[in-house]
């Protein structure tokens, strides 16, 4: 069975022989009252990847994002992007059921964001936008210049979700290296790395397989969040094995994350083409994570069992309307003859006459862009 479920994109799995050895697996206390003496060289080598004045570590996004309305000021507003992840929504509720003001606004709609922040009781001050920095269902990369523009107008505070990017997405994007060196994610990509007023989350255990998760931004905002967090009070520590593994992930991507990532993109191109050839564009243009889509959500479960049935394994994700889409995902780890097979038998599978009239030529369903990332805006 060709697998192609797992988001390890630079292929990091992380052995236990390869991890350092650790005394105790876990403190046995709380964050905030100690952590692991190797944590303060973590944060300080994720900030220098970042380019952020401070980072500190958590157990996960979910973590992070509840304790979002730590980071608004008092009766602030926050105004939530309308097709963020889940794990973004989970912390706005939880904002909104402390009494805090949640608004949602159109992905990509600057307008509605603007009016967001001048209806809010505080015309915005001190308000939070919340957004992906990539797109999770095609990859394409938020306006955030536009955001974090409007955000410094109205002296509010741009949160970005960067999960997907970090690791894969890095500084300096061209022609021949679109995604750029390092892997420090969308806001290096950008040039907006270090920028007052955006402050970065990202779960680590998607490029470096590590499953942790890091708040970035200025020493304010970091120091603030450390010292008001409730889950870093009533939430185990990281345990030592993941911050082993965060340690490897690294040191990897410091001596070879451009090469994994430069194989990762091949992988992906060659997946494409595949298919392209056989007259079938996939959405998710050169992002890890590609996907058929069906007008139904029984073609995509018909497409998925004979795909299953010829050894090849994806993810069937519902969608609205009844619409469906099969989902592949591409990693460094795979070998290139894999991927072609792989993309050869969906290519069969998916060209036969039944299905072909299903596929869906639409853009994303989350967040209506056509899913090609690419260079940098």
């Amino acid at each position: 069975m060709i697998d192609l479920t797992s988001s390890l994109y630079l292929g990091l799995g992380h052995p236990s022989g390869a991890l350092r050895p650790w005394r105790s697996l876990t403190l046995g206390r709380p964050a905030a009252l100690a952590t692991d003496p190797i944590v303060p060289w973590l944060e300080a080598r994720l900030g220098q990847l970042l380019g952020t004045e401070a980072t500190a570590i958590g157990r996960s996004t979910t973590h992070l994002f509840l304790d979002l309305s730590t980071l608004a000021a008092p009766g602030a507003q926050i105004l939530l992007d309308s097709a963020a992840y889940p794990a973004l929504r989970w912390g706005a509720e939880r904002a909104a059921g402390t009494g805090r003001p949640v608004r949602t606004f159109a992905r990509g709609d600057l307008g509605d964001l603007a009016r967001g922040l001048t209806a809010g009781p505080r015309s915005g001050g001190g308000s939070l936008i919340l957004t992906d920095g990539l797109c999770c269902g095609c990859g394409a990369p938020a306006p955030l210049r536009d955001y974090v523009a409007l955000a410094r107008r109205h002296g509010a505070n741009l949160v970005i979700d960067d999960t997907q990017a970090v690791g894969v997405l890095g500084a300096g994007p061209g022609v021949h290296r679109p995604w750029g060196r390092g892997g420090g994610g969308t806001a290096r990509w950008l040039g907006l790395a270090g920028t007052s007023g955006l402050i970065v989350v990202a779960s680590l255990a998607k490029a470096f397989g590590a499953p942790l998760a890091t708040i970035a931004g200025r020493s304010a905002v970091v120091d603030r969040w450390k010292r008001t967090s409730e889950t870093r009070v009533h939430s185990s520590p990281p345990a030592s094995a993941e911050l082993a593994a965060l340690d490897r992930a690294l040191a990897t991507n410091y001596r070879e994350g451009d090469r994994l990532r430069s194989m990762l993109l091949f992988n992906i191109g060659r997946f494409r083409q595949v298919l392209e050839d056989a007259r079938i564009t996939p959405l998710g243009g050169l992002f890890p994570i590609q996907s058929l889509a069906l007008h139904t959500l029984a073609a995509a479960r018909e497409l998925d069992r004979r795909l299953r049935w010829a050894g090849v394994l994806g993810v069937v994700q519902g969608g609205a309307g009844g619409a469906g889409r099969v989902t592949f995902v591409l990693t460094a780890a795979q070998p290139r003859e894999v991927v072609e097979r792989a993309a050869e038998l969906i290519a069969y599978h998916a060209g036969g006459r039944h299905t072909a009239q299903a596929l869906a030529a639409t853009g994303c369903e989350r967040c209506g862009a056509p899913g090609t990332m690419g260079r940098a805006a």
